[in-house]
């Protein structure tokens, strides 16, 4: 038997990290003048964003003017990712309207969030220093000493989902229902938990109820990809 959770569906985060659209107020701009070089727009840009992501990136901007309105720049990680970032005007000067990335702490965040759909809380998150908007990138958490492995996705809002190392409860429940032998059959079975990380070794104990009596179902997850065995006795390690 193997009740698994390979893909399991995360509520999306409509609305939760907006940094898709970046404004920093109180960040002072470059001011344009005929024929401004574009040097301190670029330095604007390069601080701006190690402030967002404590990364250290290259900068080009095209050169402005006193009619200028909004200016893209590209900037280079140091992983060779190419961010685009939008600037607009105002009284004092440019500032940075939109990023076409999401960074480090952001997706991290994401990525717990998700987990506490599960209600799991993880020890360590590890994500990319960044991912541009439109990707899928990879997390990875430690929860119960198992690595469990967050994809994140950055579409219009930023959503994930558990990838890999949940067993989903639900499968083992209707296992129960189907297999056990009480008097009278098994009506329910609940587990305490909807999810479980897949920890081989790992021992827990689900209820059987029936019309006449109610009894104690033992359950082993047996290796990582999910495999349990269910027992109504207890195991040797229990």
């Amino acid at each position: 038997m193997k009740p698994s959770c390979s893909s399991v569906l995360v509520l999306g985060l409509a609305g939760w990290f907006a940094v898709s659209c970046v404004v920093l107020p109180g960040c002072g701009g470059a001011q344009s003048g005929p024929g401004a070089a574009n040097e301190q727009l670029e330095e604007q840009v390069i601080a701006n964003l190690a402030q967002m992501s404590g990364l250290t990136f290259k900068a080009a901007c095209p050169a402005i003017d006193p009619t200028t309105e909004t200016v893209q720049c590209q900037a280079t990680a140091p992983g060779g990712e190419q961010v685009l970032v939008d600037l607009e005007k105002r009284a004092d000067g440019f500032h940075i309207s939109k990023v076409n990335a999401v960074f480090e702490e952001t997706l991290g965040k994401a990525a717990a969030m998700a987990l506490k759909q599960f209600g799991l809380e993880a020890g360590e998150v590890k994500c990319p220093d960044l991912a541009i908007n439109g990707t899928a990138p990879r997390c990875t958490a430690i929860v119960e000493e198992v690595e469990l492995a967050v994809i994140i996705d950055l579409g219009d809002a930023i959503g994930a989902r558990v990838e890999s190392g949940l067993i989903d409860a639900s499968a083992i429940e209707r296992h129960i229902v189907e297999t056990t032998a009480l008097p009278g059959g098994v009506t329910s079975a609940a587990c305490g938990k909807k999810y479980y990380v897949a920890k081989p070794g790992a021992v827990f104990q689900c209820e059987a109820k029936g019309p006449q009596e109610t009894m104690n179902v033992h359950v082993r997850i047996d290796d990582a990809s999910g495999r349990v065995t269910v027992s109504m006795s207890p195991f040797e390690d229990e």
